[in-house]
């Protein structure tokens, strides 16, 4: 089919786009099916139209926007139980503006979405989204996230030049980078949260190049495994931790060298660690560490929602985690209470959401300077809290800035 691109511009119908983001697709799906060639895929809509243009605000959840073409970027938009009017439906998104960004022929940058498509259909993924890049210090679940899918594109296509195009200034123009070197990594900011270093550690997992310290070749079906069974139904977040864990275990003959790798990504970790409790790279915050707190029955923390040095939104330090234990069946509550009002400072907003594998148990996100959520019933075993003041995670509210909690956890 011909791709309507006549030398001057796209001017003729551009009939081949369809199929180059099913070849992607096709060839994502087959990889797949290397580790487990029994898999059934859920149905997947593909959402591309010459209209398909960037600009606008949360177009992923503005069906209005959407609607008239304007999806901000290539992205996927994972169906939910319950999607509300405005909501757009579920799907990849993928541009197809001539004179802005086509992304029908960028095969890295479809791959990269059907990884996300991926995760939430066969693993989990607890990514908080939003606004990313390389030099950023990242909440550890979104750099995870976002390295997986750089370097799932890589695995799908066996290449890791990652090549993206775009329209600048009336002139087509392309970006990439290869996976192999950390593009743009300074020595602050390659860790736990970067994701630079996380697809570059998972691609030298995956290649069977030799390059330095990489001397192993795993391939697809180790990493499948980890990815749809220890790392779905693990107590931590989907972070680099217990994927390591999990993939040194699945592959004792290569734990020396996949040790050395993630260590030579700054990223402290120790046999048996889904936590990151080995971690010394605090992410420029010392208040950072350890990653979860402990917190027991009567007892209390204060942990610090900052976005200096890193930022706000998601970055590393703006998200605070605690971990507790349960060995009985308990009725709990998790409180949280910001600092008094400061003249001329906004008054403090914490909110709190407590998880068990993966899943929401308890949520309190109203606003006021204290905020508190039970749980009935809670069952024996691990649970996360995650704490943060909302104007560090919503620029349009004012940053207020680093605000330092008290949480207490209570049997009820």
């Amino acid at each position: 089919a011909p791709s309507g691109w006549t030398g001057a511009g796209y001017t003729n119908p551009r009939a081949a786009a369809p199929f180059a983001i099913l070849d992607t697709v096709y060839r994502a799906y087959n990889l797949v099916l290397t580790a487990a060639p029994n898999t059934s895929f859920l149905a997947l809509d593909l959402f591309w139209s010459p209209g398909n243009r960037a600009g606008g605000g949360d177009c992923q959840a503005d069906r209005t926007s959407i609607a008239t073409g304007v999806i901000c970027t290539t992205f996927y938009l994972a169906p939910v139980a319950n999607p509300g009017a405005d909501r757009p439906d579920s799907g990849i998104y993928i541009l197809g503006s001539a004179n802005d960004d086509s992304d029908e022929f960028d095969q890295h940058v479809i791959a990269h979405e059907w990884g996300h498509y991926y995760q939430q259909t066969f693993s989990r993924d607890d990514s908080v989204g939003g606004p990313h890049g390389f030099s950023d210090r990242l909440d550890f679940r979104l750099a995870f996230s976002e390295g997986w899918g750089n370097a799932f594109s890589a695995m799908v296509l066996n290449d890791s030049n990652y090549r993206d195009s775009a329209v600048v200034a009336g002139q087509q123009r392309s970006f990439g980078f290869d996976l192999e070197s950390n593009p743009g990594a300074t020595a602050a900011s390659i860790g736990w949260f970067s994701e630079n270093s996380i697809q570059s550690l998972l691609w030298d997992f995956y290649d069977d190049g030799v390059d330095g310290i990489d001397t192993v070749a795993l391939g697809f079906t180790p990493i499948h495994e980890v990815m749809t069974t220890e790392l779905r139904s693990g107590v931590a977040f989907s972070t680099i931790y217990p994927f390591v864990d999990a993939l040194r275990g699945r592959v004792p003959a290569a734990d020396a060298t996949i040790a050395a790798l993630t260590r030579n990504q700054q990223i402290g970790l120790q046999r048996g660690d889904a936590f990151g409790i080995a971690e010394t790279n605090a992410g420029g915050d010392l208040r950072n560490l350890p990653l979860y707190k402990s917190i027991s029955l009567g007892g209390a923390q204060r942990v610090c929602s900052t976005i200096a040095p890193n930022g706000t939104i998601n970055k590393v330090g703006v998200y605070q985690f605690l971990r507790f234990d349960l060995t009985t069946t308990n009725n709990v509550s998790v409180s949280v209470q910001g600092p008094p009002s400061q003249a001329g400072l906004r008054d403090a907003d914490p909110d709190v959401i407590v998880y068990r594998a993966g899943k929401v148990v308890g949520l309190n996100d109203d606003r006021g300077i204290s905020s508190a959520v039970s749980i009935t019933g809670a069952a024996p075993g691990t649970y996360l809290i995650e704490v943060y003041e909302y104007s560090n995670v919503d620029p349009s509210a004012g940053a207020r800035g680093d605000t330092c909690i008290d949480v207490a956890l209570r049997a009820n």
